[in-house]
Parts: C-alpha cells; sequence; structure tokens
C-alpha cells in the first residue's frame, strides 16, 4: 500500500530545457549582481552555478548551504552575510524571468491534488541546491503550490544532495516513514531510482524509452495519471 510518494521536480513536474535554463539563468544572476555593484558579476555567477558540484559531494557533515557559502569564502573571499540576502532577493524578483525555459507537464498538477484527496502524504525531493524560495518559485512554475506537499526541501535544511542515498535517508527518518509504503517518483534514472533501491522505496521511473533496468514501475507522464486514478 502507498502512503508517501517522493516526486522530483525538473523533468517530472516540470519541463525543462536545462542547457536553455543555465543559459538565461545564469545571464539573469550576472546582470542582478552586476546591478548590485558586485565586480566581476559574470564570474561570481558562473562560481554560483558551479557550486552544485560541490553541494553534490558533500558528506553531510554540513548543511548544503553552509558548503556553498564555505566556498564562496574560499573561491572568492565572500562572506554568507555579503552575499545571502543579495541572493534571496534575486531568487524573489528577476528568477522568475527563467521560466521561459520550462513549461507545466499538463495533467500532473491534477495528479497531485488526486493524490492529496486519497490521503498519500507527497514529499518534494528535488536537489536541494537552492533556497527555498527559488524551490517554490519553480513549483509555481509547475502550476503547482507550496502547500501541495508535507514538505519542501532547500539548501538551507538539507545536508545531502542527489544522488546520495543519504538525502532521502533523512526525509525517511525525519517524518518517520516506511520505506516499503513509500513510493519515488523520478525521470533521472541514477540520480532518482538506484538511490530509492538502496533504501527499499519502490519506484516509478517516468520515461518513454523502452528499458531493460530494474525498476518497480514505468511509464510516461500519462500512464503515471492513470496510476494515480487507479490507487485506492
Amino acid at each position: 500500500m502507498i502512503k508517501n510518494i517522493f516526486f522530483d521536480m525538473d523533468g517530472t513536474l516540470l519541463n525543462m530545457d536545462e542547457e536553455e535554463f543555465v543559459k538565461v539563468y545564469y545571464g539573469l544572476l550576472a546582470k542582478k549582481l552586476a546591478e548590485l555593484g558586485y565586480e566581476n558579476a559574470k564570474e561570481l555567477a558562473k562560481i554560483i552555478l558551479g557550486s552544485s558540484k560541490i553541494m553534490a559531494a558533500n558528506d553531510g557533515k554540513k548543511l548544503n548551504s553552509e558548503v556553498f557559502f564555505d566556498y564562496m569564502k574560499k573561491t572568492l573571499n565572500f562572506t554568507k552575510e555579503e552575499l545571502e540576502a543579495p541572493l534571496q532577493n534575486f531568487y524573489e524578483t528577476d528568477f522568475n524571468k527563467a521560466q521561459v525555459t520550462t513549461s507545466k507537464i499538463e495533467g500532473m498538477d491534477a495528479a497531485i491534488k488526486t493524490l492529496k484527496s486519497k490521503g498519500i502524504r507527497l514529499f518534494l525531493t528535488t536537489n536541494p541546491m537552492f533556497p527555498k524560495v527559488a524551490i517554490v518559485e519553480r513549483l509555481h512554475w509547475a502550476g503547482l503550490d507550496e502547500n501541495d506537499f508535507d514538505y519542501i526541501p532547500s539548501y538551507d535544511t538539507c545536508r545531502f544532495a542527489k544522488p546520495n542515498p543519504g538525502y532521502y535517508e533523512d526525509v525517511i527518518k525525519n517524518f518517520n516513514l516506511n520505506p516499503s509504503e513509500t513510493l519515488l517518483v523520478g525521470n533521472d534514472y541514477e540520480k532518482d531510482i538506484i538511490p530509492a533501491f538502496k533504501l527499499g522505496l519502490r519506484s516509478y521511473y517516468l520515461t518513454q524509452d523502452n528499458i531493460d533496468k530494474k525498476v518497480d514501475l514505468v511509464g510516461t507522464h500519462k500512464d503515471f495519471m492513470e496510476f494515480v486514478n487507479g490507487i485506492k
């Protein structure tokens, strides 16, 4: 019986042209930093975007945000106090212009509503490499809302990132979930499905490709919506 569902976001709840998104995101961030008076704004924006690799390697001793700001201090000599407010301002304002590189996945917002009506607990498990305001903004692009989920991650609350199973394990422990009653829905086999298997979670692999990989359930977004309607 499924009582809990973990949802990836990009490619799962939200269509995204990743290459175009990074390009637009970088341009917007560099422009904002320049407006705020930061010298070498383009280089700073490039390093901020590249910090995801540092957070992905986090060993869990610090929060992802602490790892991020430590890296900023080490590479650019900027303190958290100097960068946190400008970044928050950016994510609250100009970041939403990057929405043009994304599109809603028709029917997924309805699927979320249906699952909630059936009493299933929903957890957003997108990679926690942004402040919460940025993650919630991307949810809006998908036609969803913060209140649709029992849990939303951020780099301020998480100490691991995908594909480290510790990321999902922390959610399981913090909410006292039974892995066998928990389904993970994602479109990335390496980052979503493999860590789920390691923890005993069930998985739904969203893909249009024919696969020969180990997975509990597999199908397109349309197939998943039919699956949701069939849950009792």
